[in-house]
């Protein structure tokens, strides 16, 4: 029996069981195509693995003037992870509902960021995963950071304090947003440390040459070369003062 075309001539409490049924059978259906809409909406990373919002801190609630310590994006892939950082911590992870925290990320976002998730008004996870893969997928970061250090002049004269200082600057800030994320470990303990030993004067690199092969140099170079540097820094003050006085 056709239930829908035939209802008008069921008993009331059968009727009213069949109403319910069908609203049930709706929601389900409602249920699955969401379901199905969320699934292809995933967005992976370059490893294949689903990228996910961090989770919501229930005694963290959302206060708008945390917002003015959130600095405007700038589009720069290499300042995108410190920015979405301070983001989640003031925004992601309150308790504020989806659709006010995209509105708070649209606003902290460049033209093009925004361009990026235009059209999307209120799923917030899958906006904050176009993002995370634009900016900070592992593969990305890695090409990224290369591309910046290689556009870093090599420097072999300690004297050269200020290039130094500039080098290091832009590496330490790289190398800090990326150092404790397991994602990267083999491309920091390998790829990476040979392309940055070129932008200092050996000898730092030769201090920790009894690290060879071992995970652990790439962050003992990294200690090493800023230490270094200002103390040549300093030597190179200290005999500018000495001149003068001479």
């Amino acid at each position: 029996m056709d239930l829908k075309k035939d209802q008008s001539t069921l008993p009331t409490k059968e009727l009213t069981q069949y109403m319910g049924f069908l609203a049930i059978t709706e929601r389900l259906a409602e249920t699955s195509a969401s379901s199905a809409t969320t699934s292809s909406n995933v967005i992976k990373d370059s490893y294949g693995r689903p990228i996910k919002v961090p989770p919501v801190d229930p005694k963290n609630s959302f206060d708008c003037d945390c917002m003015d310590m959130i600095p405007q994006f700038d589009g720069k892939s290499s300042n995108f992870l410190s920015f979405i950082k301070l983001f989640d911590a003031a925004v992601g992870t309150t308790t504020a509902i989806d659709e006010i925290k995209l509105i708070c990320l649209k606003k902290k976002l460049d033209n093009m960021s925004r361009d990026l998730i235009a059209g999307i008004d209120h799923n917030y996870e899958y906006a904050y995963s176009i993002l995370m893969q634009k900016y900070c997928d592992p593969w990305v970061v890695k090409q990224d950071f290369l591309k910046e250090i290689a556009e870093l002049p090599n420097i072999k004269d300690p004297s050269q304090i200020d290039k130094m200082m500039s080098n290091l600057g832009i590496i330490r800030n790289r190398y800090n947003q990326i150092c404790e994320d397991p994602d990267h470990q083999e491309f920091l303990e390998q790829e990476l440390f040979y392309e940055i030993c070129n932008k200092f004067p050996r000898v730092i690199a030769d201090k920790s040459y009894n690290l060879s092969g071992k995970p652990e140099r790439i962050h003992v170079f990294m200690e090493d070369a800023e230490l270094m540097i200002f103390d040549w820094r300093k030597r190179q003050n200290y005999q500018r003062i000495i001149m003068r006085r001479n």
